[in-house]
């Protein structure tokens, strides 16, 4: 098999999902699994591995022969990841993780020090960045066997935990790219405006005003993404995700592999956009990541708006769920900035609460510390989904 253009490979990236989640399946039931499930793993990063490349990147191509220049860092990394997992013990895996995340045994050493002795009623997490690595692609970030593993050991002692990020539900979305069963964990996109648990969905309420001014925007952004010059900011990192209460359109990846010049000028137009839709700027926020454009439907109490954030996700979420998090233990884990909300929110409703972060942004560390006392900060999210399994291994059921 061979894999020339976009579609071919998000399609084998899908295909590969599948794999996973029949691999999954049987892994936490203690079934054997077939070689043959194994050895497509390994097939797969073979046959990424001859995508045809130009000075050093992958080339796709898309629209009539246009080219794409991508890098396959994490699709390949996280199958070769996946094909040790399956072919050796814990312990051996363990060291492969030392060998490929920088710091990887002391922060496990840390993580282990950290939650020693700790009794955690809930979990509360961001996903890309922080229990999942980095893609420069969200359609193809498909979860791994060994972080869904790893995670699910720790859903085993928590009744309801959260996995919260900005990218919708489906289309594509979270439950798009994660292999792990049903009912592990709460799965919300859209920052907490939209969640699922115990087979059903659950969506915040947006006024029909607001909702129009946000299916104007799609609307707009989807003709802009046709035109030949803006196209490929449709194909690169985050895409263009119609999420529930807000959209999100790529301007950079995760490898910079758009001009400078021509990522502040997509910004620009995007920002026209918006101020042409809504001038006083009342209806919506614009958040610029550097890599992606967050366009967000604020929150409107009475006649006022304000921008609604992770910690408004929590929120709801909790409140819906009958989460208690008040007297709790609470873990909450982030990456970025925008993840602090989730932090507030929690000390808000209690002040004995524990965050891990994975940055070394000393900014970032600074702004948590202001909120919370007791942090850890690690090096990869390799590193924080390991010690929370080493966590789970303590054995105190909870749920």
């Amino acid at each position: 098999m061979k894999v020339n253009n976009i579609q071919e490979f998000y399609d084998l990236m899908f295909k590969t999902r599948d794999i996973k989640r029949e691999i999954l399946k049987k892994y936490i039931q203690g079934k054997p699994i077939s070689k043959s499930k194994i050895d497509s793993l390994k097939e797969t990063t073979e046959i990424l591995q001859q995508i045809p490349q130009e000075n050093s990147k992958f080339v796709l191509k898309y629209a009539e022969n246009k080219k794409v220049f991508i890098n396959l860092d994490y699709e390949i990394g996280e199958l070769e990841k996946d094909f040790y997992f399956l072919n050796s013990n814990m312990e051996d895996f363990l060291k492969y993780l030392e060998k490929l995340n920088h710091n990887f045994k002391q922060d496990i050493q840390k993580g282990k020090h950290f939650l020693a002795n700790k009794n955690i009623d809930n979990f509360i997490s961001d996903r890309d960045g922080t229990v999942n690595n980095y893609c420069g692609r969200y359609n193809s970030s498909i979860q791994s066997i060994y972080n869904a593993y790893f995670l699910i050991s720790l859903a085993k002692l928590i009744k309801k935990p959260i996995i919260l990020t900005s990218a919708p539900l489906e289309n594509i979305g979270f439950l798009d790219i994660n292999i792990m069963p049903e009912n592990f964990y709460i799965i919300a996109g859209s920052k907490g405006r939209e969640f699922t648990w115990n087979n059903q969905r659950y969506n915040m309420k947006i006024d029909s005003k607001m909702q129009q001014f946000l299916r104007k925007l799609n609307e707009r952004l989807q003709s802009l993404v046709k035109e030949p010059q803006y196209e490929i900011f449709a194909l690169i990192g985050s895409g263009l995700q119609f999420k529930f209460g807000q959209t999100t359109i790529a301007r950079q990846d995760i490898y910079n592999s758009i001009p400078k010049q021509n990522s502040q000028a997509f910004l620009t137009k995007v920002t026209e956009i918006v101020r042409e839709i809504d001038p006083d700027m009342k209806i919506f926020t614009i958040e610029d990541t550097g890599k992606d454009i967050e366009i967000i439907l604020n929150k409107q109490d009475g006649k006022s708006f304000s921008e609604f954030d992770k910690g408004d996700g929590v929120k709801f979420i909790s409140q819906q769920m009958k989460i208690n998090l008040e007297n709790s233990q609470n873990l909450i884990c982030g990456d970025t900035s925008s993840d602090i909300a989730m932090v507030d929110y929690a000390s808000k409703m209690h002040n004995y609460n524990y965050t891990i972060f994975v940055t070394q942004n000393r900014e970032l560390k600074k702004n948590i510390e202001k909120i919370n006392s007791k942090n850890l900060f690690v090096s990869s999210p390799d590193a924080l989904v390991t010690i929370l399994y080493e966590y789970s291994k303590k054995g105190v059921n909870r749920k």
